[in-house]
Formats: C-alpha cells, structure tokens, sequence
C-alpha cells in the first residue's frame, strides 16, 4: 500500500513526506530529554 502512494505522489509531496518523518524522528527522542530536564530542574 505505501509503495503504491509512494509512486503515485509528485515530488513534492514526497519532500513533505520526509521532512515530517524527519521531524517526527527528531522528535520522539527529544520529547523525553526536555521532559527529563525539566523535571530535574524543579
């Protein structure tokens, strides 16, 4: 199923694509850490 909406989106939709799952991958591990430091700030 992904490969098939992969092919059939242009290239800019393919540029979005990755920059959310970039972000979305920067994200995750950053979201415990600021979490963790705000917590051992208090």
């Amino acid at each position: 199923m992904w490969h098939s909406i992969w092919h059939e989106s242009s290239r800019t939709e393919k540029i979005i694509i990755a920059i959310a799952l970039l972000v979305t991958g920067l994200a995750i591990p950053v979201i415990p850490i600021v979490w963790i430091a705000r917590f051992i700030a208090k």
